[in-house]
């Protein structure tokens, strides 16, 4: 039986995913500079690629000084993100 596949997610505009397997760094990708379904759909694709076993996430909040709009697209692309996990099934430990 092999190690699990955990994925790490930085959800952040400038962020990436990256799959590791036993401290081996197996994949690692730019977050997509997409919003709404278009982002979901990348991920879904993305995360199909090399299904992990389960998914790190850090844990993110608003930022002072961001402006609403922007506070706005960072919240919906993370529940996004969060969102396209949970539908495919994959564990979250958020951190």
């Amino acid at each position: 039986m092999s190690a699990p596949i955990i994925l790490g997610v930085d959800p952040g505009k400038t962020g990436a995913l990256a799959w590791v397997r036993d401290a081996e760094l197996l994949w690692v990708v730019d977050m997509p500079d997409l919003t709404g379904a278009a982002l979901g759909a990348q991920l879904t694709d993305l995360i199909l690629d090399c299904r992990p076993d389960m998914a790190v996430v850090e844990k993110v909040g608003a930022m002072p000084k961001q402006g609403v709009a922007s506070v706005w697209t960072f919240a919906e692309g993370y529940g996004v993100l969060l969102g396209t996990l949970g539908a495919l099934g994959v564990p979250i430990t958020l951190v």
